[in-house]
């Protein structure tokens, strides 16, 4: 079990209707979202409850910091546990932060191989309108997984060792790798790691070194080393990109790398580099490269779509203010230019008018919110990961190749057929649903049945004969009728009996079928 928070970019500005809209699935109608309910809310509907929280948080004007809370926790691979241990686990975990009296809107998520769920918290208190922001977090959340683990019977996750709270750098790996795995994509993080360790290290150990050379040899991958605060940073020449140095590595801290070089100098080195930072695919793929320049250019378009769209809704939405506008001005007038009615009556006809506008404006305002989250729905840019895996589900067959060499790779179970690929295109049933994981590998589902195609082995998710019936049935059709199998006794004996069975019934098949030799 694993509870991570999430850092919001551009918290300041962030919204928990967005939020809420996200972890709601409000998009896709929901349909990823098995359970929802709230906390500490007047009401359980999750509408109502969003603008109860939006209203309490608009109490408090002081707080210059986010006011909302993204938590996610996530369960190990096959962990299902029961709707009231998620909501005992919620629970522990937001008291554990000491949110247990803020408001709180959950959604459990079911639509990857890790069944996890969201926490949008108020971090405004509900009765003295502070903001709350807890005390290092990190370590209470994982403190209270562990003992969600113990008091709920599940399997064990690794542990933060607590005797490096202070590696900071521990923390800028993660989000590096949180990044490439989502994203499919190279980190300068990782890439400064890759290429900026050996050249440092080399001018370090060197018989002379000094912030020459360094620098020198830092213009050849173009970077440069520049003081930022009380330390260092590694950055780009041209881009704005950069990492602390002491992220990188310990030793580049601003004390360790002066201690060696001496009082830091700035660098002065013009020398055009050899290679440079591109975020680029971190799949190695013959067929990588064109097709990311196809992801480029569909990316570009939904971009310049977008735009045009938004600015046609605009548009729109401003000819419709200057009506409502133009049509509360000519009431008004009419009533001033009335001599009949009376300055009192006159008075209150212009309060109502401007009521009416008021309510027509903010009807207006409504709809046009409406329509550029639709806009935005349907314009929606993937990540190069996303668009993969969405290709791949598509029958693409060289995107499913790609998604094969990525960095992420998932395990296999126990029982599983093995035998040499045939058909490396997706299997078509009647009945059969698919979907295409990150590391390439299908997940095939009948029902509640279950098998995964990592490519040269079907892993089975369960020893019952409907699962190896549907691993079977996906076996034959990739790898033929020469087939391996491992795992557990009842599951190898149920797998041989279906394949003897599927042979004897092939063999009377073809036996009617035979009209013997032609004369």
């Amino acid at each position: 079990m694993i509870a991570k928070r999430v850092e919001r970019a551009g918290a300041r500005d962030s919204s928990f209707e967005n939020l809420a809209w996200y972890i709601l699935d409000k998009s896709n109608n929901g349909k990823k979202v098995a359970h929802s309910w709230t906390r500490n809310c007047l009401g359980t509907d999750n509408d109502m409850a969003t603008k109860e929280i939006v209203a309490t948080q608009a109490m408090n004007q002081r707080t210059k910091n986010d006011k909302t809370y993204h938590l996610v926790i996530s369960f190990q691979e096959g962990e299902c546990p029961s709707l009231d241990d998620l909501k005992a686990i919620e629970e522990h975990v937001c008291e554990k932060i000491g949110y247990q009296d803020h408001q709180r809107l959950v959604a459990v998520h079911n639509d990857t191989d890790n069944l996890h769920f969201h926490v949008a918290i108020n971090k405004v208190h509900p009765e003295t309108y502070r903001a709350i922001e807890p005390y290092y977090d990190k370590f209470k959340l994982d403190e209270a997984c562990r003992e969600c683990e113990i008091r709920f019977g599940l399997k064990v996750d690794q542990r933060i060792d607590h005797k490096k709270r202070r590696e900071g750098f521990s923390r800028a790996n993660a989000k590096a790798e949180d990044m490439e795995r989502h994203s499919g994509l190279k980190s300068f993080h990782n890439w400064v790691k890759e290429h900026a360790i050996p050249v440092i290290d080399r001018e370090l150990a060197g018989s002379a070194p000094s912030w020459e050379k360094l620098h020198e040899g830092l213009a050849e991958i173009d970077l440069v080393i520049r003081k930022r605060g009380a330390g260092f940073v590694i950055s780009h020449r041209s881009k704005k990109l950069f990492v602390k140095a002491s992220f990188i590595k310990r030793e580049y801290s601003k004390a360790k790398l002066e201690k060696v070089l001496g009082p830091f100098r700035e660098a002065e080195s013009q020398k055009r580099s050899r290679v440079s930072y591109e975020k680029g695919p971190l799949h190695r793929h013959k067929d990588t490269s064109q097709l990311y320049q196809l992801y480029l250019s569909e990316k570009d378009k939904k971009k310049s779509d977008l735009k045009e769209e938004m600015l046609q809704i605009r548009k729109g939405g401003g000819e419709l203010f200057q009506e409502i506008v133009d049509k509360y001005a000519l009431k008004r007038r009419q009533v001033k230019l009335d001599p009949i009615i009376r300055k009192q009556r006159k008075r209150n006809m212009y309060r109502k008018i401007q009521e009416q506008k008021e309510k027509e404006i903010k009807e207006l305002k409504d709809l046009l919110a409406s329509r550029r989250q639709l806009a935005f729905t349907h314009h929606k840019t993937l990540s190069w990961q996303q668009w993969l895996i969405h290709q791949a589900e598509c029958g693409n067959t060289q995107a499913l190749e790609v998604l094969k060499t990525g960095k992420v790779k998932k395990k296999e179970g126990p029982d599983v057929v093995s035998g040499r690929e045939k058909s490396g295109s997706l299997f078509e049933g009647a009945g059969i649903s698919k979907r295409v994981r990150s590391d390439g590998s299908v997940v095939y589902s009948r029902g509640r049945q279950e098998v995964i195609d990592h490519g040269q082995k079907i892993s089975v998710k369960g020893d019952d004969q409907g699962s190896v019936e549907l691993a079977m049935q996906l076996a034959r059709a990739k790898f033929g009728t020469e087939l391996q199998f491992a795992g557990s006794e009842k599951f190898k004996s149920l797998a041989q009996n279906l394949a003897a069975r599927k042979e004897a019934q092939q063999k009377d098949l073809d036996r009617k079928n035979y009209r013997g030799p032609e004369l």
